[in-house]
């Protein structure tokens, strides 16, 4: 077993209902080239995963570098107009909108975001007494960093603290592997 193969097993044995997303099939999913806002994964869920683990069968020939940026659940649980916001977020894949939830909440003693941005796959809306909207959801997320995917290159992220994205796919198939825990 390669050092990869074990850290995966770590991360989790039950793997997601999508562990290969491949590239370029079409449509507006993230199985596509389009471009991928900055989220957490399963950010219309009451609960989300933990930890999320990408690892790279084959990267594309152009484009498709994953993004990711910080985020502090605990700065934020101190911002008033953050604490009392609630948010929706249409998805385009199953053409409906989400519930609404608190945009942060403690959740085992943990605090947690709830963070996507806009894109072509989906809308937010934001609304509290104190007149937060969704473009205040970027004052939420740090500096970003991009990942060039090359065949090997693994990549845990913890869905607590951080959002990810996809810039879009040039050109080639790209084949990654996702496991969320």
């Amino acid at each position: 077993m390669s050092d990869v193969e074990a850290l995966l097993e770590e991360v989790g044995a039950t793997p997601s209902t999508k562990n290969a997303i491949v590239v370029g099939s079409g449509g507006l999913w993230s199985d596509t080239r389009a471009r991928l806002s900055l989220h957490q994964e399963d950010y219309h869920r009451a609960h989300r995963p933990k930890t999320l683990c990408f690892w790279c069968e084959r990267p594309a020939a152009s484009g498709g570098r994953t993004i990711v940026a910080p985020v502090d659940p605990a700065r934020a649980a101190g911002i008033p107009e953050f604490r009392s916001a609630r948010v929706r977020y249409f998805r385009r894949s199953v053409e409906s909108w989400t519930p609404w939830r608190p945009l942060i909440e403690c959740i085992s003693n943990e605090w947690w975001l709830r963070i996507a941005l806009a894109d072509a796959h989906r809308d937010v809306e934001c609304c509290d007494p104190d007149g937060t909207s969704r473009d205040d959801l970027h004052t939420l997320i740090g500096p970003a960093d991009a990942v060039e995917w090359a065949t090997g290159d693994a990549l845990i992220i913890d869905n607590r603290l951080s959002v990810h994205g996809r810039e879009t796919v040039g050109h080639g198939a790209r084949i990654l592997h996702r496991w969320v825990s």
